[in-house]
């Protein structure tokens, strides 16, 4: 055997142990990170892991939808009125929201004030993730009953027992500016009925088309700020004399706070 030869198995018989310990030796673990969690199937991992929102940070308001099994509540102050909601994910890609409202304001159209009640059940299906952005067909059904000022009747009437059914449909996309604030921009429109007692107009059709701009910082893992503002436009039938919802303009207004659960 010449040097050489014995140089090249030397170095051989050195660098093997080396190699073979890189094979198996695994990192310490580290005490401050968590281990990863496992999951049996697809079906129980968070929606970023398959095909949904593109953020773990909870929403209630944009299009990224809250993942499953996760619930949420809030509470906002605004314009027509002041209100509650649980929102509950059923599944990641569907969200369902319960939303009580103290009315103070007209509830489908009109800058009036008066006093009512609304329950909203809006409902979020989410329908893309890409990158920083999420998109969300939301669907509110909204019964509301209130002060006949509150429904399109002014003189003699206004104060008479009315409600309105209107069911909007938009669509919402939810952009992470950071992973802590988010970007929620909408538009949409809906349709429905208001009846006034007494009212010659009877079951009257009602539609709106509408714009939605919001803010969602999270200041802590679980809790967040919110701004939302619904402007647009109300139709409604016309009636010769005294016009019937006089006020047209769509406004809703809210600020408030979540807390997921």
């Amino acid at each position: 055997m010449t040097s050489r030869h014995f140089l090249c198995l030397a170095l051989a018989c050195c660098l093997a142990p080396t190699a073979a310990r890189a094979e198996v030796t695994a990192p310490a673990p580290d005490d401050d990170q968590p281990a990863p969690r496992t999951y049996a199937d697809d079906s129980d991992a968070p929606l970023a892991r398959i095909a949904g929102p593109t953020s773990g940070a909870a929403s209630i308001l944009s299009g990224r939808t809250l993942g499953a099994g996760r619930s949420a509540v809030a509470a906002a102050a605004g314009w027509p009125g002041v209100w509650g909601e649980l929102a509950l994910a059923p599944t990641s890609e569907i969200n369902v929201h319960a939303r009580a409202t103290f009315l103070y304001g007209a509830p489908i159209m009109g800058l009036i004030e008066g006093l009512g009640g609304e329950l909203a059940i809006p409902v979020r299906v989410h329908v893309l993730g890409d990158g920083q952005i999420d998109l969300a067909v939301r669907m509110t059904p909204r019964l509301s009953i209130g002060e006949g000022r509150l429904f399109g009747e002014r003189e003699g009437l206004g104060g008479s027992l009315s409600g309105g059914l209107v069911v909007d449909v938009h669509g919402v996309m939810g952009f992470a500016i950071d992973p802590n604030v988010t970007l929620i921009a909408g538009l949409g429109g809906g349709a429905g009925g208001s009846l006034v007692d007494q009212s010659p107009v009877g079951l009257a059709w009602v539609a709106r088309v509408a714009g939605e701009l919001g803010l969602e910082a999270l200041l802590a893992r679980d809790f967040m700020l919110f701004a939302h503002v619904e402007a647009g436009y109300g139709f409604a039938p016309d009636r010769s004399g005294l016009p019937f919802y006089p006020q047209r303009e769509v406004l809703n207004v809210s600020l408030g706070a979540a807390y997921v659960l």
